[in-house]
């Protein structure tokens, strides 16, 4: 008998991500789940099913405000549930310096698009992007000699096609 769920993880990880297949089904989204082993190593586990509609809807993917040292990086993980419009808004609290591009990146296929802005003012940039469904990331790269504070929003909408 297994005394701890790492231990089964260890033993049946087929088992396991049936079980994680099976949940992210019923979920309709993603599920990742992270097992540290005895052994020092992981298993890790994602499942994304796009069959369910639910999760395909307008909403926030992450909202923050960070501090990107000079010459430094932040990068803002997303979960892209749908084939959708992702809208990236900085913003500088002080009406300070903003950068002019982003990079959007697609894992599975290596998509990497360098984003300008479709719209700008003092202390403010708006960009979009059409997004296949899957895991990416938004990288923001510090280019001033100066570290710069910046608000973080990003909110996906979906792109309906009716199907007849």
């Amino acid at each position: 008998m297994f005394t701890r769920l790492e231990e089964f993880a260890e033993e049946r990880p087929w088992l396991v991500a049936l079980a994680f297949f099976l949940i992210g089904s019923l979920l309709g989204g993603c599920v990742t789940l992270v097992f540290p082993t005895s052994k020092g190593g992981v298993i890790t586990t994602t499942i994304f099913v796009k069959e369910r509609n639910f999760l395909c809807e307008k909403r926030a993917l992450f909202s923050t405000q960070i501090v990107v040292e000079q010459g430094g990086v932040y990068v803002a993980p997303l979960s892209i549930p749908c084939l959708g419009i992702v809208r990236i808004r900085l913003s500088s609290p002080t009406y300070g310096d903003v950068p002019r591009e982003v990079e959007f990146v697609m894992s599975g296929n290596g998509t990497r698009l360098v984003l300008l802005p479709s719209y700008e003012e003092s202390g403010l940039v708006i960009y979009r992007v059409i997004s296949p469904p899957g895991f990416g990331a938004v990288v923001v790269r510090n280019p001033y000699e100066h570290a710069i504070r910046l608000a973080v929003n990003i909110e996906f909408e979906p792109i309906n096609i009716d199907k007849e």
